[in-house]
């Protein structure tokens, strides 16, 4: 039997004796605690970093000369490194886990309440995406950046600001070419799940596009009302462009002649109903056009041709 040091055993107790303490504290601090916790990280953060240069301006001697509070690499991983620990603890899935219980296979128990939140947030998040991926396809709107969605973290509900019909400046025709029909990323698919995608969020996609149809209410002429003011400011906009060009004047002629602007308008709304039609047409899966745009929308090779400034990370 070998020989254990005294100092030795000593020093393990007192070492089990803080980690449980440790673990009793972690276990009882609540979700307000940690808040404040991660608020002081995060400023902790911005104090270290403040004064850092920023990579899109040329440096200079004067710059140099003004940017005197500089902080070593290691600091500032030390307090992001903080961060991270502290939003973990902040996880709604790791506050008020019994330390005694066991897990297995990395799974984490939920409370019955924590589930019926996450639940009911995601059910309201999803019909609130179906509805906004259905109208910038078929109404061929802008495209959806991040900036441009508003979520209430509280109910679910989500606004979308500065959305626009998309189209051309030139040819004043609808953008119908575009690498994905609308943003299901992978951290959106990610969050709502594939069975969220192929089960709620399809099906509602393809109900409200029904509803535009069945009965449309005269769907057609207000849209007709709406495209017309625009096809015509466009027009407008272009004519102004090109009194300012010598010789080019005769580009805009055609264009201003009412037949001409009834045409376009006539044209792109017959597009946006053909879309809502192929939608809300669910007879079978094989033909079912929602099943097509979802997979497009979630192609890796379609997601890299968009604009860099579509993605979250800009």
């Amino acid at each position: 039997m070998s020989q254990i040091n005294a100092p030795d055993l000593k020093d393990d107790i007192s070492n089990i004796q803080v980690s449980a303490s440790g673990s009793q504290w972690i276990y009882s601090v609540n979700v307000a605690e940690f808040r404040s916790l991660v608020k002081t990280l995060v400023g902790g953060v911005k104090t270290i970093t403040w004064g850092f240069f920023n990579s899109k301006f040329q440096l200079t001697d004067t710059i140099l000369a003004s940017h005197e509070k500089i902080f070593g690499p290691e600091i500032v991983c030390s307090y992001i490194d903080l961060v991270y620990y502290a939003m973990e603890a902040l996880d709604i899935y790791t506050i008020n886990v019994n330390p005694n219980q066991q897990r297995t296979s990395g799974l984490i128990s939920r409370s019955k309440e924590e589930k019926e939140v996450l639940e009911h947030f995601s059910g309201i998040l999803t019909l609130q995406l179906a509805l906004a991926f259905l109208c910038e396809h078929a109404l061929n709107l802008t495209r959806l950046n991040a900036d441009m969605m508003y979520l209430h973290q509280d109910s679910g509900l989500m606004n979308i600001s500065y959305f626009k019909f998309d189209v051309n400046d030139d040819k004043c025709q609808l953008n119908q070419h575009r690498p994905v029909p609308f943003r299901l990323t992978p951290n959106v698919g990610e969050f709502i799940t594939h069975f969220g995608i192929t089960g709620p969020l399809s099906a509602a996609i393809v109900a409200t596009a029904r509803c535009f149809i069945q009965p449309n209410y005269k769907l057609c002429s207000i849209l007709q009302t709406i495209l017309r003011d625009e096809i015509i400011a466009l027009q407008k906009k272009g004519f102004r462009e090109c009194k300012l060009i010598e010789g080019s004047e005769d580009r805009y002629s055609e264009g201003n002649c009412m037949e001409h602007s009834v045409n376009i308008v006539n044209s792109a709304v017959d597009i946006i109903m053909t879309r809502f039609n192929k939608i809300s047409y669910f007879d079978s899966i094989e033909n079912k056009k929602i099943s097509v745009l979802v997979q497009s929308a979630t192609n890796i090779d379609n997601l890299c041709r968009m604009d860099p400034a579509w993605h979250p990370w800009l």
